[in-house]
C-alpha cells in the first residue's frame, strides 16, 4: 500500500465527519469520483451492425480503432471514449426506438453520454445512423443520419455525426432574475478543434431537475417547462446565460435535499412544431379562436402566426432559432413561452380559459348598446311629446307617453347586469378582476343616461294637459 492513501484516506474521513456522520459518506465519495468540470465526459459507443454475433463484421476493429482516433483529433481531453458492440436488445435496435432504462445495460450509469451508431450497407455506400442518450436526464436526442462512400472515410463520417448528435452539460450554479451562471461539464478541458465546440454565444440550453434517492438513483427527471438558457458569454469553465421563460423565476426556487440541476444543449430537429393551446385546469379543454403571435428574443416585432382551430392546435413555423410566443384572447394576453421550432413535435400550452371572460365582454358591449338605443328613443320620443302638446294633441301625446313608459329603465338593465355578474364564477379572481371594470363602467353609463327623471318629468306634463281639457 502507498504511503499516500492512508492520508487521503484520513482527508475523506474528517470530510466525512465535517459533512455530519455517516449518512453523507456515499455523496461524498461520488462527489469526490468525479469533477465536474475538470475530468473529461465518460463517453460510451454502442455499434449496431447488421451482421450476427457469431460472424463479427470484419471491418469493425478498423472502425472502432478509427473512431478513437478521430474524436481525439476533434475532442481531445474533453471525451474518455469506449467503443463497443452493441448486445441484446440493443444490437436490434431501430433508430426511433427507445428502450426502458431497466432494459439498459447497467454500465450506462456510469457513463455522462451513450451513442448508438448504426451502420447498414445499401447499394453505393454505407448509410450512418446516430443517437445520443444522456445519463444524467435519460433523454433520448434526435437521430441523425449520414452517408458515406468508402470504408477509409467511415471513420471521419461517424466522428462527425457523434459530434452533431452530442449535446453538452452544464450545471447551473447561480441563477437571479433573467440571468444564470452555469458552469461547464469538462469545461477546463478545451476541445482539440475549437471551432467545433457548440456552446459558443448565442446557443441555447435546456434547463433539467433531477431529483435523487439516498442511492443516487433518480426519483424523477423533468425539465423546467418553456424555459430555456441563451449563452452570452463564456470565461473558461464558465459561461453567462440569459434566460427566457414562460414561468416566474424557474430556476431560483429552493433546492431541498439531493436534487440537482443541469442543462442541456438544445438540438433541435427539422420538423414541424404543432402548439395546442389548452385550459390550465384539470379538464385541459381545447381552447379555440386563440390568437397566436410571435416575434424574436432581440426583435420586438410581433408577427400574428393565425388563431386555434377546434381542438386547439396551430401549426408553428420551421427554423432552430429562439422564437417567443404570444397566446392571445381578444386583446388579453394570456401566455408569454418561449420555443425552439423542431425541438419538440408537439407542444402544449396550458393558459387561463378566457371564454367566460370573452362571452361576458360580449354581454356588456352589446347591453351597452341596447342602453345607447334605448337613449336616442327616450329623446325622440320625449320631444314627440312636448311638440304634441304644444300644439294641443293630448290623446297623441298620451299614446306617446306610453311607448316611452314601455322601454326599459335604468332598474331593469341593473337587474340584468347583476344575474349576469352572479352567475359568474365567484372563486375565479382572475375572471372577476378583469370583468369588474367592465361591469362598473356599464352601470355607470345606465345610472347616467336612463335617469327617470326627464320621464318623470313628461309624465307630468301630459298629466296636467289632460286635467285641464277635462279628459
Amino acid at each position: 500500500m502507498s504511503r499516500e492513501f492512508p492520508v487521503a484516506f484520513r482527508a475523506l474521513a474528517a470530510a466525512v465527519l465535517l459533512a455530519g456522520g455517516g449518512g453523507g459518506w456515499q455523496e461524498l465519495l461520488a462527489q469526490s469520483a468525479v469533477s465536474w468540470e475538470g475530468d473529461p465526459y465518460r463517453v460510451r459507443c454502442e455499434l449496431i451492425v447488421p451482421w450476427k454475433p457469431q460472424q463479427p463484421w470484419p471491418a469493425e476493429e478498423q472502425l472502432r480503432q478509427g473512431l478513437l482516433q478521430q474524436v481525439d483529433l476533434v475532442m481531445g481531453a474533453a471525451w474518455q471514449l469506449e467503443v463497443v458492440p452493441a448486445a441484446g436488445p440493443l444490437a436490434r435496435l431501430a433508430p426511433e426506438q427507445e428502450l426502458p432504462w431497466e432494459q439498459l445495460p447497467g454500465v450506462w450509469d456510469q457513463q455522462d453520454k451513450v451513442f448508438l451508431l448504426g451502420l447498414s450497407w445499401q447499394a453505393g455506400g454505407y448509410q450512418l445512423w446516430c443517437r445520443e442518450v444522456d445519463v444524467f436526464s435519460r433523454r433520448w436526442g434526435p437521430v441523425r443520419k449520414a452517408a458515406c462512400g468508402s470504408l477509409r472515410l467511415l471513420p471521419r463520417a461517424a466522428c462527425h455525426l457523434l459530434v452533431r448528435c452530442f449535446r453538452p452539460l452544464a450545471r447551473i450554479d447561480t441563477a437571479r432574475g433573467k440571468t444564470a451562471l452555469v458552469q461547464l461539464r469538462a469545461g477546463t478541458r478545451p476541445w482539440r478543434d475549437s471551432l467545433a465546440d457548440p456552446l459558443r454565444p448565442g446557443a441555447l440550453l435546456l434547463p433539467v431537475i433531477r431529483y435523487d434517492d439516498r442511492q443516487g438513483n433518480p426519483r424523477r427527471i423533468r425539465a423546467i417547462a418553456w424555459t430555456f438558457l441563451r449563452i452570452q458569454r463564456r470565461e473558461g469553465p464558465l459561461a453567462h446565460c440569459q434566460v427566457f421563460s414562460g414561468l416566474r423565476s424557474p430556476l431560483s426556487r429552493r433546492r431541498r435535499g439531493r436534487t440537482r440541476m443541469v442543462a442541456m444543449l438544445v438540438r433541435p430537429q427539422p420538423r414541424r412544431t404543432v402548439l395546442q393551446v389548452v385550459s390550465n385546469d384539470r379538464a385541459r379543454i381545447p381552447l379555440e379562436g386563440y390568437e397566436v403571435l410571435v416575434y424574436g428574443p432581440d426583435d420586438p416585432k410581433t408577427v400574428s402566426l393565425g388563431w386555434t382551430d377546434h381542438l386547439g392546435q396551430l401549426e408553428l413555423p420551421s427554423g432552430d432559432r429562439l422564437r417567443l410566443l404570444l397566446v392571445r384572447s381578444g386583446y388579453q394576453v394570456l401566455a408569454r413561452i418561449p420555443f425552439v421550432p423542431g425541438l419538440e413535435a408537439r407542444i402544449e400550452a396550458p393558459v387561463y380559459n378566457d371564454d367566460q371572460r370573452l362571452a361576458t365582454e360580449s354581454f356588456l358591449i352589446a347591453l351597452q348598446q341596447e342602453v345607447i338605443d334605448v337613449v336616442i328613443q327616450r329623446q325622440i320620443l320625449i320631444r314627440r311629446i312636448e311638440k304634441r302638446l304644444a300644439e294641443g294633441d293630448v290623446d297623441t301625446a298620451q299614446s306617446l307617453l306610453e311607448e316611452l313608459l314601455r322601454l326599459p329603465g335604468r332598474e331593469q338593465f341593473e337587474a340584468r347586469i347583476n344575474r349576469h355578474r352572479q352567475s359568474l364564477d365567484a372563486t375565479d379572481r382572475w375572471l372577476q378582476a378583469r370583468t369588474e371594470r367592465l361591469f362598473r363602467d356599464t352601470l355607470t353609463l345606465v345610472a347616467r343616461y336612463l335617469d327617470a327623471r326627464p320621464v318623470e318629468l313628461v309624465a307630468e306634463s301630459v298629466q296636467r294637459a289632460r286635467s285641464r281639457s277635462g279628459k
